[in-house]
């Protein structure tokens, strides 16, 4: 399910956006770029230059007026890259207060749009194609997120949010940060600048699940089983890997991954670790409850239209899509648990 980031409505939020508030300082072009990592966009074009600062990330209909967002991101889904009223629609995004626009390419040539952005003086972001628009969202939410100078608390995480609880035990801690469920699907990661990198890592991030073998499987166990911070070896000398489970009583909900520079540990980063396992479990079940809840709402809205034919029109009308339009396909299997199978004759 896509993430919509709702922007700040306030009398103060452009002047916020401009010069930041409590302690934080706002993300430039370019760090966001480096945050979000070159696997998943790239700055392509930047009028006004990198050290432009953002103030936060959008997905937005690029067939209809954008919300005012002063010194935002815009994710466009689908946006055209050629075409009479590309120039006018950058500028009306422009307008609206955004600085940059995410796009896919598809395979498809995008000088054009690179062209007519450098005019208005609208900054691009190339996504990869490969990666969903929903994870996009995700990774730009995270790159955009307001520094602390001071130092963020665990107390100060949106609930739910676990890029931002991952950024910043990894700004406590001094390392690079990861966080799975019980099956190893990484939940979240940290997305600071410079942070300490392996194979594991990068392929984890890369397709969002722990490489399956052997030595991982064992990993995930030893971690699971125990009661506190474990360390877990590593193939790369340098580096030095820690983990520990994240428990809602004896239940385990996932597990919290440090890797730092084995010749520069922080000798609190298991405290930092246990105290972030206790607050992670609190944030996986927001989002588990919040997910249950969206799906029940989105079963309400739609089991009239399979089971209530009184009541299908005002069910189209909340889900915003014409009653004439419902078409209804079922698809079964005969007779059940029934096998495919070849008949071979002889030649």
């Amino acid at each position: 399910m896509i993430k919509y980031q709702a922007p700040d409505r306030s009398p103060n939020a452009s002047r916020r956006a401009a010069a930041g508030t409590g302690g934080d300082r706002l993300p430039t072009l370019a760090a966001v770029a480096r945050a979000a990592g070159p696997e998943f966009v790239s700055l392509v074009e930047m009028p006004a230059g990198d050290l432009q600062t953002v103030s936060g990330s959008v997905l937005i209909d690029p067939t209809a007026r954008p919300l005012p967002f002063p010194g935002a991101i815009a994710l466009a889904i689908g946006l055209s890259m050629s075409g009479k009223r590309l120039e006018s629609k950058l500028q009306e995004i422009k307008d609206a207060g955004y600085v940059a626009v995410v796009y896919k390419a598809n395979g498809a040539s995008d000088e054009g749009l690179r062209l007519t952005a450098h005019t208005v003086g609208m900054a691009l972001f190339r996504a990869s194609d490969s990666v969903p628009w929903d994870q996009l969202m995700e990774i730009m939410n995270a790159a955009v997120a307001p520094h602390r100078e001071s130092g963020r608390t665990l107390v100060d995480i949106r609930p739910g949010d676990l890029f931002d609880l991952a950024n910043t035990v990894a700004s406590q801690a001094g390392g690079a940060v990861a966080i799975a469920d019980p099956e190893q699907t990484i939940l979240a990661y940290s997305t600071l600048p410079d942070q300490p990198i392996d194979d594991t890592r990068r392929d984890s991030i890369l397709r969002l699940q722990v490489p399956r073998s052997a030595e991982n499987d064992a990993d995930y166990r030893l971690v699971h089983a125990a009661r506190d911070v474990v360390s877990v070896p590593n193939e790369e000398p340098s580096l030095r890997r820690s983990a520990i489970a994240i428990r809602a009583g004896d239940v385990v909900l996932g597990s919290l991954w440090l890797l730092e520079t084995a010749s520069n540990p922080n000798a609190d980063a298991a405290r930092f670790l246990r105290e972030a396992a206790n607050v992670a479990a609190l944030h996986i079940l927001h989002r588990r409850t919040a997910y249950v809840s969206t799906l029940a709402r989105q079963i309400d809205l739609v089991k009239p239209l399979l089971f209530e034919p009184g009541r299908v029109e005002l069910a189209a009308i909340r889900l915003g899509i014409s009653a004439d339009t419902i078409r209804i396909v079922a698809v079964s299997v005969w007779p059940p648990q029934a096998t495919h199978r070849t008949r071979c004759s002889p030649g």
